[in-house]
This record gives C-alpha cells, structure tokens and sequence, in this order.
C-alpha cells in the first residue's frame, strides 16, 4: 500500500469516526430532550393532582358550610313554627334599640310610691319627724282624718296610710269629710280625688257654708271655719274616734303666726296637739306642720291630681281674705328683703319670758310685773 492510500484511509477512518460521534451526541441529545420533556410533563401531572386536590378541599368545606347554613335556617322555621311571629319578651310597636318601658301603674301606685321615693325628704320624713317630736300617735288610738277636698288634706290621708303599712304599732283610721255645701262640681272633684287614690272616705252633709254667710258676710272664714271644726269634732266621736287630723302645714303656721301678730295684737300660732274643749277625750293634731305647700303641690303636679278650693265666695276671690293678703306679704318679704319663713317658724320655739311683757296660761294672765318680781328678770 502507497503512502497515498494510506492517507486517505486514515481520513476516511477518521471522518467515520467523527460521524459517529456526533451522531453518538445527536442521540445522546435526542434522549436527552425527551427525557427533559418527560420530566415537565410527570411535574404537570403532579401539579395538577395537587390542584385538583386543592379544589376538591375548597369543595368540600363549601359545601359543608351551605349544609351547617341549610341546618340552622330548618332550625330556625322550626322555632318559628313553634313559637309564632311575635317574640318573646318584645313589646308590640316597640322599635329595635329602644330601651324596655316600665310597666304602667295607677294613679295610686304612682303616688305611694313617689311618698317613700321622690318625695322621702321633703313629706314622708317630715311627716314621720311630727308624729315623733310631738309624740301624735299612739297605740291602739283611732284617727279621724278631715278630708275637705283640697290638696294638703288628700296628701295627709296617704301619709297616714302609709305610716299604718309601714309603722311599727297599730292604730285605726277613719276617712272623714264634711260637705259645708259644694257645688256638684266641687264634690265630683272630691269623690273621684278618692276614687283614684284608694281612699274610702265618708261625706256628712252639713249647711255650714249658708249659716257662716248669715253670721258674717263680709268676713265668713272665721265662723266658717271654727262651725266645720265643731262639726267635725262631734261627728269623730260618734265614729269612736279619739284623734281629729287636720291639714295645716308649715306655711299655715307662718301666716297664722303673722296674722295674730298684725290683726290681733298677740303672739300665737298654730300648735301641733292640742285637747278638745268641748269634747272629752278628743284631742286635734296637726302631723303635717313641717311639710312646706309648695312640696305638696309639685307631688299633685307631678301625679296630675287635680284638687278643689274650698268652694265659698272667699276661696273664688269674691271677698277678701286676710289669710292671702299675708300670704302675698310674706311672698313680697322673701323677694325683696331675703325674709326667711324658717326664722318666723322658729320664733314660736324661742320664746323668751324673760324679754317680754307679759304672757298668757291656761286663762290666767302674767304681766311683766309678775315676771319682775317672780324673779325671771335677769
């Protein structure tokens, strides 16, 4: 063999040989691709397993809340089924938010309760400090009541009953009123005043009102008044009473205090206890001398109680009064003076024999001579 030959062997070897390595490449490449190609496509399939599995969770826990929701709306038909479509406890008309309303009470509930509450300080205790400092009540007496009508007399009425409810002895009590000659107006205001508060009051008849005008015309009150005061003691005995409650209060003290002093030239007032001349074994009290009038107004306000006057041409303001022109004066004194009622209640306690000129006991009169010599001059 030529060298020549030889050198194109060995080229032709050689170029196989190269052939046959790329080729060996080409397919080694060829796997390869097909190899990455399987891969993406098992990563695919997991991917998407995972997915679906994914959703199927999202699935179920979808479903199983529209299940839990299907139960309790079958739930709650049924509870309406029951129950009806009113609610319990709901008040009919009542709107969402609003605060429950207390249940309604009668006119006398609302009373009563606003004597031991609203009202405590300023009637109830007031009331319970007179019985106590004058010593008014006692065990087994028996109280006539005197119920004209008006506000101070209703008020002591339901005083009194609740000191019976809550009071620590017995006593008995008797409702009486006195009709001097009302207007049909008048005693209609009367009885149902005592209707609505529960009080069974008994009305005597009487022609008071026309005899007091005969007397005195101009000038009835005083007449007017001691008449009714009589009446009443005799019809409280017959009841076996030995106990006659008035309504004068703490501004009736006052004007009275005053009204002896300008029209009568003496110092005396309105006294709490005080023993029945002319009837034995009847004694008069006044339980509501501490209560102010205007503390028994706001309560008959506030409980829309409308009250009656006395009924007589003075009460009307046909004819004077002494009794409201000292009213209007003591008025005019607290405005323009800064005058104190309290001081003119007091001075009925501190009196001081001492520093005056003479004074009057159980019929007999002292002069300041008698003061003098007795020694009560310091």
């Amino acid at each position: 063999m030529s060298s020549e030959e030889y050198r194109n062997l060995t080229k032709a070897t050689l170029e196989n040989v190269e052939k046959s390595d790329e080729e060996k490449v080409e397919e080694i490449l060829k796997n390869s691709n097909i190899s990455k190609g399987n891969t993406g496509s098992i990563d695919g399939e997991k991917s998407d397993n995972k997915s679906n599995k994914e959703k199927g969770k999202f699935s179920e826990t979808d479903n199983r809340e529209e299940k839990e929701k299907e139960e309790r709306e079958e739930k709650e038909k049924e509870k309406d089924e029951e129950v009806g479509e009113v609610e319990i406890h709901k008040i009919p008309g009542k709107k969402d938010g609003e605060r429950k309303k207390k249940p309604l009470r009668t006119v006398r509930e609302n009373f009563e309760h606003d004597i031991i509450t609203r009202y405590r300080t300023k009637l109830w205790r007031k009331f319970r400090k007179a019985l106590q400092d004058f010593q008014l009540i006692e065990p087994g007496d028996k109280v006539a009541i005197a119920l004209s009508g008006g506000k101070d007399s209703l008020l002591m009425a339901k005083l009194f009953e609740e000191v019976q409810k809550h009071g620590d002895f017995y006593f008995d009590i008797v409702y009486l009123s006195m009709d001097p000659g009302f207007s049909p107006p008048n005693k209609k205001i009367l009885t149902d005043n005592c209707a609505k508060l529960g009080i069974d009051v008994k009305i005597e008849e009487s022609d008071v009102f026309e005899v007091a005008n005969k007397m005195s015309p101009d000038q009835p009150c005083f007449m007017c008044a001691k008449m009714r005061r009589g009446f009443l003691y005799r019809k409280a005995k017959e009841y076996g009473c030995n106990k006659l409650a008035l309504g004068h209060h703490f501004d009736d003290v006052v004007e009275t205090t005053l009204i002896n002093i300008f029209y009568a030239g003496c110092y005396k007032t309105m006294v709490p206890k005080v023993n029945s001349e002319n009837f034995e074994g009847l004694t008069l009290i006044r339980p509501m001398v501490y209560i102010r009038e205007e503390d028994i107004r706001s309560i008959m306000r506030d409980n829309n109680i409308t009250c009656m006057t006395c009924g007589c041409a003075v009460a009307s303001n046909k004819l004077p009064s002494t009794r409201r022109n000292v009213k209007q004066l003591i008025k005019e004194l607290k405005e323009n003076y800064g005058i104190k009622e309290q001081n003119i209640f007091r001075s009925a306690v501190n009196v001081n024999l001492n520093g005056i000129y003479g004074y009057k006991d159980d019929q007999e009169r002292f002069d300041y001579n008698d003061i003098y010599k007795r020694g009560k001059r310091q």
